[in-house]
């Protein structure tokens, strides 16, 4: 079993629920389910996010092996679950790959809305602002606490 998480610059929402997801597995011993994750942006690597590191360092999680990558076609071929983080997402794959896939919030609370980026959730948004950050570390925080109804309810969307 393979899933994969989309986002945008794959160095926040989507890499995040990869390592969240990871750590999830390792802690319940479950075997056999590959997780990463992807981005649709093919413009410059960015640095992490701020907020997001520490976030997921305080619950045990270390993704400071992670690299940034593009969706393509071969990752979507070798995934059984690809999954969308935001409707910007699933629009992405669908109008590049002809397929449609979940949202993370579909699948963890049959919820349909969007996990924005911060620059969608944020007025005036700021990279660097504390607002930002702020945000970061609700979303990943809420990622996480999302992990188990995502595990609960994933078989539904293969």
């Amino acid at each position: 079993m393979k899933i994969c998480f989309v986002c945008t610059g794959n160095i926040f929402r989507s890499m995040s629920a990869e390592y969240c997801l990871k750590k999830f597995l390792e802690e319940k011993s479950v075997k056999g389910i590959i997780v990463s994750s992807a981005g649709t942006w093919d413009g410059e690597i960015y640095e992490f996010e701020p907020g997001v590191l520490e976030t997921l360092d305080s619950s045990g999680i270390n993704p400071k092996a992670h690299k940034q990558r593009r969706i393509n076609q071969n990752i979507i071929d070798e995934n059984d679950l690809v999954v969308a983080m935001s409707t910007n997402h699933k629009a992405f794959i669908k109008e590049n790959f002809n397929i449609d896939i979940p949202m993370f919030k579909e699948i963890c609370y049959k919820d349909t809305s969007p996990l924005l980026d911060n620059n969608e959730a944020i007025e005036n948004w700021d990279w660097n602002s504390d607002e930002s950050k702020a945000y970061n570390i609700k979303m990943v925080k809420y990622i996480h606490k999302s992990i188990p109804f995502f595990v609960a309810n994933y078989k539904e969307y293969i």
